[in-house]
């Protein structure tokens, strides 16, 4: 062991490091969380000394989310006032097969210095440090001496493994038309939405959404990428095959991660007929026909706000239709439409001649829209024409834009 650069008034470099596995180091793409050791490597030249000046097993770890160093030291024997010593511990960087120290700390192996603490012949360490909220170190030491790091009894040496940041899944909240209640019509398949939050700065890949319960059937979903640090609101397809109340537990995971969320389900009754007729909101902004069990002629003018950073977006009233779409037993219809220009969505919920709990999402133009139910005012003969057919509806006047935005009763 010789002097090197350190905060130590006495630093160290320790030889006897191993030949460094190509596997020790993460992927250029990968954030780096901690870097991990075991000190397995004793150098040479040490003479066998007291049990309780010798190391049995070193571990020590770099924390660079939390700033933090730590180890777990083992001595051959628990230290007494005769045997005492002091423990050095360095982290640092390679050169060749020897360890140069960047940063040391030191405790007296009997009565421990703050930050550190024994339990018998067990020593650990746990301080905060700022240099290991940064520092690329890729090997660390562990070194028994006296005061002054004279005389030298023992030693302990290796590199240290990254440990790559993995994603954290969460499951958040799970909504029926903005209900936290789920109340599903039996023998129905019908769509709630999941949130899927990533709370690690990591991406997570490959992510779906499975569930399970007696008497519910779910859908495997596929999310695909959460980015770190973000959240999704992911479709979900659920039926209640009895009539009687369930609960299913929805499981979201990617490789290194998973979470689950239990949902109780609640059977309902299956609501009235659809009733034929005209139905507009009521501003007038939107209108639609429903025959024979189906939505037609929809046809929607929104204020819409479009373009983006670096540009300043603009703001236009613009015109959206969607195709066909039949309504279902449950009286919900939830149907994503991918267009040429934009995207659309229709979601509400049809009760005899009743439309509530109803919107439109138009993806990539990014709508304007205010609050107000859907509803039918008048018979189809007394409902004047829209001002723009849909079959005449000119597309979104503005380049597609990433957003959305919803019309909620």
């Amino acid at each position: 062991m010789t002097p090197a650069a350190a905060d130590d008034p006495r630093p160290l470099s320790v030889g006897g490091l191993p030949h460094a596995p190509a596997a020790d180091r993460a992927g250029a793409s990968d954030i780096v969380a901690a870097r991990v050791g075991r000190l397995r490597n004793r150098p040479s030249g040490f003479p066998t000394g007291a049990p309780a000046r010798t190391l049995a097993s070193a571990e020590v770890r770099q924390d660079l989310l939390a700033e933090r160093v730590s180890g777990r030291f083992v001595l051959a024997a628990a230290p007494t006032a005769a045997t005492a010593a002091h423990l050095t511990v360095g982290f640092g960087h390679a050169d060749g097969s020897t360890c140069q120290g960047d940063v040391q700390l030191t405790t007296p192996t009997l009565d421990p210095a703050p930050g550190w603490a024994r339990a018998g012949r067990t020593i650990t360490l746990d301080q905060a440090s700022e240099d290991a909220g940064w520092q690329d170190w890729d090997c660390a030491f562990a070194v028994v001496a006296g005061p002054g790091q004279t005389p030298e009894y023992d030693a302990r040496v290796d590199r240290l493994t990254d440990v790559p940041l993995r994603p954290a899944l969460r499951l958040g909240a799970v909504r029926l038309l903005g209900s936290t209640k789920v109340r599903l019509v039996p023998g129905v398949w019908t769509t709630v939405e999941v949130v899927v939050r990533n709370t690690s700065r990591a991406d997570a890949a490959g992510v779906v959404v499975t569930g399970a319960g007696k008497g519910v059937q779910v859908r495997r979903t596929r999310v695909g990428k959460v980015w770190g640090e973000s959240s999704t609101t992911e479709r979900v397809s659920i039926r209640l095959r009895g009539r009687r109340a369930a609960r299913v537990r929805l499981t979201v995971k990617a490789p290194h991660t998973r979470a689950s969320r239990t949902v109780r389900v609640r059977p309902a009754a299956a609501p009235a007929r659809p009733r034929a007729g005209v139905y507009v909101s009521t501003d007038g902004s939107i209108r639609f026909r429903i025959r024979n069990g189906r939505v037609v002629g929809f046809s929607a003018r929104l204020y819409t706000r479009c373009g983006g950073y670096p540009d300043l977006p603009t703001y236009s009233w613009s015109y959206y239709d969607f195709p066909t779409v039949a309504i279902p037993r449950n009286g919900i219809v939830d149907r994503i439409d991918d267009g040429r220009l934009y995207d659309a969505g229709l979601r509400m919920r049809v009760s005899g001649g009743s439309v509530t709990k109803g919107g439109v999402l138009v993806l990539r133009a990014q709508p304007v829209l205010r609050e107000g139910d859907l509803h039918r005012p008048a018979p189809l003969t007394a409902c004047p024409p829209s001002a723009c057919p849909p079959s005449a509806c000119p597309p979104p006047a503005c380049p597609p834009v990433r957003g959305s935005g919803w019309m909620a009763g």
